[in-house]
């Protein structure tokens, strides 16, 4: 059954303290600019919400006394990118090189040539069941995913880094997953330099992950790897407190004050713009339309199929026309199918909704944020996420729109029973979507919004504030690594 998350009271938790100024580092206001090298293998023109989250955090470094310099993978190397997005702020310095070619690419850059670069990507995401047929097949598959397909670029950005590093004066290194390549070039770099180094995990990687690399061996060698991270980094940013809590609660043998959290969030400059752009441009093109959005990749076993469902059952009882409803999946990596391999738009089709369901992208991300403004009901699809909150979520709350969240109980539901602003329904229950698909379709035709989310605690997840807190973490591992050295 939904839950209207405005229903709960704010309380304590993860939420509590986002604008506050962390007491044990030190203010950076009178300190000169201090050099941070970003290893990240994600960024723009990458429309991967990884790739804008790192970009926002560098955008907003300099405010806080930190001079970024972006160490990152070529364009020619980005899948899915967005030639229009606006140029980066002064004072940003991005380093581009190459990448090594991975097996797994090199298949998909196959199978794109035959098949298409959507379909192969799909063919990527249904190979799991085929594994299983050889057990050989299986382990070499899991392997050449750990830690992820990104490993081709390790190589070249330490060799990089390691040349900036001597030509910049870096004061820190700062790393940010996934791509959890990403961590183990900054942890080479780290190793070879000896700077302090601030790993942010924006997922969990080993532990707290909700889905496996095919095989035993795979999830030893990542937690592995995670162990190695973990324990070289001087401070490691979570973004959820419960994430936090479980590495303090799985690594005892480091200091607990080296996990902390600084929540994801949204660059209000970013959504001050699209608001301006809303304003000055054309009329709504809804057409008189109930509009509902869903923005993102479809993994994980994420799955609209609930609203698909919700909106046919609607419409056979004549709770809604479906000639005044539109369904827009907009997906930022080609892929358009369910978890069970069947193609979105075929099975809207099997079910008479055709004409009221479209799959969109990947879209500019100027276009995306339009397209949120511009709907009535946003989806979000959190199927296994306990610990983690997707990026995502921040810019839902951000555009003011009323959020139907498919997910289950845990750091999502934390954040939207705290801010308010959705109907929080558990992902297989496809009643309780019905029910709140009708409740938002009632209040639309009423003229009556739907529920909003507290727009006091969202201003806290503004990047130029949690940019400030990441800022204050670098120059608490700087000043730590500095009392180490007057020590010897």
């Amino acid at each position: 059954m939904p839950q209207y998350a405005d229903e709960t009271g704010i309380g304590g938790g993860p939420l509590a303290d986002n604008s506050a100024e962390p007491s044990r580092a030190p203010r950076l206001a009178r300190d000169p600019a201090r050099r941070v090298l970003m290893i990240v293998s994600d960024f723009p023109p990458s429309i991967e919400m990884g790739a804008q989250t790192c970009w926002q955090i560098a955008r907003n470094l300099p405010r806080h006394g930190w001079t970024p310099i972006v160490l990152t993978k070529g364009e020619r190397h980005v899948d899915s990118r967005d030639a229009a997005q606006a140029g980066f702020e002064p004072g940003v310095t991005v380093v581009r090189t190459g990448v090594l070619p991975h097996p797994v690419q090199l298949l998909r850059r196959l199978r794109a040539g035959r098949t298409g670069e959507g379909e192969a990507i799909a063919m990527e995401a249904t190979l799991a069941p085929r594994r299983r047929r050889g057990w050989l097949r299986r382990v070499v598959l899991a392997g050449l995913n750990v830690p992820d397909t990104e490993t081709g670029w390790i190589l070249p950005a330490v060799a990089a880094g390691r040349g900036l590093v001597r030509r910049s004066d870096v004061a820190c290194l700062f790393s940010s997953g996934p791509a959890w390549s990403s961590h183990l070039a900054a942890l080479g770099l780290a190793r070879l330099t000896g700077l302090p180094w601030v790993a942010h995990f924006r997922d969990p990687w080993s532990q707290g992950a909700t889905y496996s690399g095919e095989h035993p061996w795979a999830d030893r060698a990542n937690a592995r790897l995670e162990r190695d991270v973990v324990r070289r980094a001087a401070t490691v940013i979570c973004v959820t407190d419960r994430h936090t809590n479980l590495l303090r609660r799985y690594y005892p043998d480091c200091r607990p004050e080296k996990f902390v959290t600084v929540t994801n969030g949204y660059d209000s400059a970013e959504w001050e713009q699209a608001e301006q752009d809303a304003a000055a441009g054309p009329a709504s093109a809804r057409g008189g339309r109930f509009v509902i959005t869903h923005a993102g990749a479809l993994y994980a076993g994420r799955s609209p199929l609930p609203v698909l469902e919700a909106l046919r059952r609607l419409s056979q009882t004549s709770d809604l026309t479906l000639d005044r409803v539109r369904f827009d999946v907009i997906v930022n990596d080609n892929v358009r199918q369910l978890p069970d391999g069947r193609d979105i738009m075929d099975v809207a089709s099997q079910m008479g909704l055709g004409g009221s369901v479209q799959v969109l992208g990947p879209l500019p991300r100027r276009e995306a944020l339009r397209r949120l403004l511009d709907s009535d009901l946003l989806l979000l699809l959190g199927h296994n996420f306990t610990v983690q909150v997707p990026g995502k979520l921040y810019e839902y709350l951000r555009s003011r729109r009323p959020i139907l969240a498919l997910v289950p109980a845990g750091a999502q539901t934390d954040l939207l029973r705290a801010t308010g602003g959705a109907w929080i329904v558990e992902p297989e229950d496809v009643e309780g979507a019905v029910q709140a698909v009708r409740d938002a379709y009632g209040r639309w035709q009423a003229g009556r919004g739907g529920p909003e989310a507290d727009a006091r605690l969202v201003s806290g997840f503004d990047r130029r504030v949690l940019v400030g807190r990441i800022a204050a973490e670098l120059a608490a591992a700087v000043s730590r690594a500095a009392e180490r050295r007057g020590r010897r």
